[in-house]
């Protein structure tokens, strides 16, 4: 089984995730991607001031680690999911702050789903509800996705 914990930044996310682990030792965590990024030298902002850059390398390093795990047997748990950085995206979208936009966004949602979709066993545990329109068109199939795959 692969389980997300997804949801806004500081509302204890890794906490739970670290609580997970201990409780369940036979689960793989995977770190959060802006902690793996910001180590190897990435300078990430966050909200009304994160780019296509910020975002987007972090989307596509926690899809590159969601790919990783292809059996049915491993048991992974992810300190976010690829759908928040469709969410994280669209409220600087909204901002219109950066080079992020509403096309930017859209153009994220094809490579999540395909993401989500190619792993089989996949949970969101979400610690907040979506307010991004784009987020919220994307979550219902998601969710429904997962409920009929799931097995446990």
């Amino acid at each position: 089984m692969r389980i997300a914990v997804s949801g806004a930044h500081s509302q204890g996310k890794s906490t739970l995730v670290w609580d997970w682990v201990r409780r369940h030792p036979h689960y793989i965590r995977e770190e959060e991607p802006f902690r793996v990024l910001h180590a190897e030298g990435y300078e990430i902002e966050f909200r009304q001031n994160c780019n296509r850059l910020h975002n987007g390398i972090q989307m596509y390093y926690n899809a590159s680690r969601v790919k990783t795990y292809g059996f049915m047997s491993e048991c992974v748990i992810f300190d976010r999911s690829p759908v928040d950085y469709i969410a994280y995206s669209q409220y600087t979208a909204d901002y219109a702050t950066t080079d992020i936009d509403n096309a930017f966004v859209e153009g994220m949602a094809p490579r999540v789903r395909q993401t989500l979709e190619n792993s089989s066993r996949w949970k969101t545990m979400e610690f907040a509800p979506l307010t991004s329109p784009t987020a919220a068109r994307l979550m219902p199939s998601l969710n429904r996705f997962i409920a009929k795959n799931d097995s446990t």
